[in-house]
């Protein structure tokens, strides 16, 4: 998987993936359609959300293996609303948690 940047070369956020409309050899995407964020300690995750409303994004998906649940945002008018599930792709919560394998680690 290659590295994504949302932004531009002076101002960028690295997602931990990210999905994007059309397909291109650049590091660097003014926007994305999905973003998706893994929490981890001491993390930046939701500081991030402006830059990405800012740039476009339609969604994020924050993942908590601490936790082992998954949070969808959608871009509302002036931030991101939490939903039960992605508006662009055909499943919910439910079903990323259930594709995912949680480590023995997140569950302690």
């Amino acid at each position: 998987m290659a590295e994504i940047n949302v932004g531009a070369s002076f101002d960028f956020r690295v997602p931990d993936a990210a999905v994007v409309a059309e397909r291109s050899d650049s590091v660097f995407f003014e926007t994305a359609l999905i973003v998706v964020e893994v929490l981890s300690p001491k993390d930046d995750t939701y500081r991030k959300f402006g830059f990405y409303h800012r740039h476009q994004v339609a969604e994020i998906l924050v993942i908590d293996p601490m936790t082992d649940s998954v949070q969808w945002y959608h871009r509302g008018p002036q931030t991101y609303l939490p939903v039960a599930g992605s508006e662009l792709l055909d499943f919910d919560d439910a079903a990323v948690a259930a594709e995912l394998s949680w480590s023995p680690r997140s569950r302690r």
